[in-house]
């Protein structure tokens, strides 16, 4: 992390002793887990924070909450502090019509591809390389002096265990973070395991049988790439046509009403190092009217148009096109 960000933050929270810390929509536990934390850690620096969900959080983060409590304000009208941070949150459009005021001082907390508010912030906490928000905060922590407390580690291990999948996608680095965090918890893994697992939603389980009849499949080269439209649930519905055969899917929701479109990306890992979906969905911004990001692997845009379905599923193919130098064939 550059010093002049630590330097900077840490004499502004000598100055500014009350934080606004915000999340994305439908706020997962790698948001959730590391906006509680930070509210933890910033409290034992004389900071009294707020942690706002506007757009709601997500039914694993809310699994997470009813065994573990924490004031997370939802839907809430947001009383802006000195400070605002922004955790796992790269784009204005992750947290609908908010306007932060210019006299607060703003600090982003990603692993993802730098969006708007990196270039709107004083100070710049950013990973790409990370699997987890959490594990930006982690090295944030250490280099404020703060104390990691057994409930803050619960919560980063809940974001780090949900972004990688269980574990599955982490590095050496990665596990020796895991494993001091653990040591902190109290060594039970199983209880982060319980609190991140809960029934699949019957609303989810039709979601996903009804993008199927609506779903239209390519195959580039020896790849299959699968399209299909959801009126909620669209991350899960992606990943869903993976496990069904599909090494990339995009699924989007459409409101008309509210104007506004969402597009989920999922990939297989495999082609890591061949396809970058938070580069590729980058081509649909201007069709969306609003931004993209996220990982290598998964990825989505979000935006106020809701007119270009087409012209975003064929701008999707052409750009695969391109990347794997192949041409697309119908297959459903």
């Amino acid at each position: 992390m550059p010093k002049s960000n630590i330097a900077g933050l840490k004499d502004a929270l000598k100055v500014h002793k009350s934080a606004t810390i915000i999340v994305h929509h439908n706020a997962d536990p790698d948001a959730l887990g590391s906006a509680i934390a930070l509210a933890r850690g910033l409290a034992q620096l004389g900071v009294s924070p707020e942690v706002h969900a506007p757009l709601g959080i997500s039914a694993q983060s809310k699994n997470i909450l009813a065994k573990y409590p924490y004031p997370v304000l939802e839907n809430a009208k947001i009383d802006f502090k000195e400070l605002v941070f922004l955790v796992d949150t790269s784009t204005p459009e992750q947290i609908g019509k908010i306007e932060i005021p210019k006299s607060s001082l703003i600090a982003v907390i990603d692993h993802h591809e730098p969006g708007a508010f990196w270039e709107k912030a004083d100070f710049r906490f950013l990973e790409k390389e990370s699997h987890a928000s959490a594990f930006v905060l982690y090295g944030l922590f250490k280099n404020l002096g703060v104390k990691i407390t057994a409930e803050m580690a619960f919560f980063l291990l809940a974001g780090i265990v949900a972004d990688t999948a269980f574990l599955r996608n982490v590095n050496a680095k990665d596990l020796k973070v895991t494993a001091e965090l653990l040591e902190i918890m109290g060594d039970d893994i199983d209880r982060v395991y319980t609190a991140l697992s809960l029934p699949e939603d019957i609303s989810e389980r039709i979601a996903k049988f009804k993008s199927f009849k609506r779903m239209s499949v390519y195959r580039i080269g020896d790849l299959i790439v699968a399209f299909s439209h959801a009126g909620s649930f669209e991350s899960q519905t992606a990943l869903a046509l993976i496990k069904s055969g599909a090494d990339i899917a995009f699924v989007e929701n459409i409101d008309e009403k509210k104007q506004e479109y969402r597009i989920s990306g999922r990939m297989r890992v495999h082609l890591l190092g061949k396809i970058d979906l938070s580069k590729l969905m980058k081509v649909i911004e201007p069709l969306v009217g609003g931004s993209a990001g996220g990982h290598p692997t998964a990825a989505s845009a979000n935006g106020k148009n809701t007119k270009n379905s087409k012209k975003v599923q064929e701008r999707l193919l052409t750009a695969l096109e391109k990347e794997l130098g192949g041409k697309r064939k119908v297959i459903a």
